[in-house]
């Protein structure tokens, strides 16, 4: 059985990030990220039911909310899964995003589609203040393994609190010195300068606080061949590739600007380590910001080479962690917080999360039958999702790989965008991204 709690148990303490994340949860809404598992067959709602509120157990801060004393409190109400009926199942959905509370209810909805075709779709929706991408990830696998029928068995599998305390804590790469003050400064320096893309804003305030406009579009078999041989000839990563064709891509919308000014893309890093394989469900992870300026950007093999290499840098001497201190720091000068949002710097043009290990596996009950995952005559097809959309940035940009298919989601804020702009960026985005492949 799970071991019992106490009131002052130390994972129950909200980190910097955290408190970073709840002061961009300005309207709920904009913090809620989604997941989107697309099936070939016909997924049982009460089965799922059991399986999403069985998992949910063995990840507290899912569980949980912000009390009265500021800190996480779990509550044991019953999880939010609803369900819906269409003739014909669209290649993606454009449902509305839960708009999550953290004072109340647990920090994860689930929306089962089905349709008279027989395919099945399951929504996660998640708040970011509770649950990263990895850790989301975490939970969405440990509900196939329930649903799937290859589980650990609930009476004994034990919820490492100790581990869970320490998410907040990061530490500089193994074989890597400390940053130096300069180096700090210089990094620093280099996510301040110059003036970001803007876009003028349509509406004075948005009509709805979760309101967003959305667009999906899935690679095809001989695009994702080519994706899949530029990344094992040349050794770079799919988010580093793909993030140098969201900022070329985004360059393009606004071609009236001036040339030296910066494209932003505020990238979140996932900062768990070997030992973290098993963490619950929880945040644990930095910030890189990327920019370039517009005129740069017209050169995309250099693009491409200068944002690996810089991604190479962060992710080699652990500066996606330095936000994420720098913001711990900041939060002891009263006042000083709230300044430094008044000056927008870093308010980022767009963020882009990769989400590029969704791939089923035997681990998850399930079996592969010509390139596909299933089990039973159900098969898990392709995943989509999107990002949050943090205060004033007006895309959020998401790349989703379940192993034979990609999928690239853009989602646009209400205020700024209009929904031909964001699929417009979405087939742009694409474009870029192979055209990438043959430099």
């Amino acid at each position: 059985m799970e071991q019992p709690e106490t009131s002052d148990e130390p994972w129950k303490r909200l980190t910097s990030l955290e408190k970073f994340l709840l002061r961009l949860n300005q309207r709920p809404g904009e913090m809620t990220f989604r997941v989107d598992l697309h099936f070939a067959g016909r997924i049982d709602f009460e089965r799922l039911q059991i399986a999403c509120q069985e998992s949910l157990s063995r990840h507290p801060l899912l569980q949980s909310h912000i009390g009265p004393d500021s800190c996480w409190t779990k509550n044991h109400s019953k999880l939010i899964v609803s369900q819906a009926s269409v003739s014909e199942m669209p290649p993606w959905l454009s449902r509305p995003l839960t708009p999550f509370r953290v004072e109340q209810g647990a920090g994860v909805a689930i929306h089962l589609t089905r349709s008279a075709d027989h395919n099945s779709l399951i929504s996660f929706d998640f708040d970011h203040l509770r649950v990263d991408g990895q850790g989301a990830g975490r939970y969405a696998r440990d509900v196939l393994k329930n649903y799937f029928g290859n589980k650990e068995s609930s009476d004994t599998y034990l919820v490492d609190h100790v581990q869970l305390s320490r998410r907040g804590e990061y530490e500089t790469p193994k074989g890597e010195v400390p940053l130096t003050t300069s180096e700090k400064l210089r990094n620093l320096w280099v996510t301040v300068r110059g003036s970001n893309l803007r876009f003028p804003q349509r509406l004075q305030a948005e009509t709805s606080t979760s309101d967003s406009f959305h667009a999906t579009i899935f690679t095809s078999d001989e695009e994702t061949a080519c994706i899949r041989e530029q990344l094992r000839t040349q050794g770079h990563t799919l988010n580093d590739l793909a993030l140098a064709a969201s900022m070329i891509a985004i360059s393009e919308l606004q071609p009236e600007t001036n040339d030296k000014t910066q494209v932003c893309v505020m990238n979140p890093v996932d900062l768990r380590t070997w030992g973290d394989r098993r963490l619950s469900a929880c945040n644990r992870f930095g910030f890189a910001f990327i920019r370039r300026s517009k005129d740069s950007l017209r050169d995309p093999s250099n693009t491409l080479k200068s944002v690996v290499e810089q991604m190479r840098y962060v992710r080699k001497r652990g500066i996606a962690a330095e936000f994420i201190q720098g913001v711990a720091l900041v939060e002891t000068i009263p006042g000083l917080m709230t300044a430094i949002e008044r000056t927008k710097r870093f308010i980022p043009t767009a963020n882009f999360t990769c989400m590029s290990n969704s791939s089923p596996g035997r681990r998850l009950g399930l079996k592969q039958e010509q390139g596909v995952w299933g089990q039973g005559g159900t098969s898990l097809t392709r995943v989509s999702g999107f990002g949050p959309l943090p205060p004033h940035v007006p895309f959020s940009l998401a790349l989703c790989d379940n192993g034979s298919v990609i999928s690239l989601n853009v989602r646009g804020r209400t205020a700024f965008t209009s929904p031909q702009q964001v699929a417009h960026l979405a087939e742009s985005w694409r474009k870029t991204f192979i055209g990438l492949t043959v430099q």
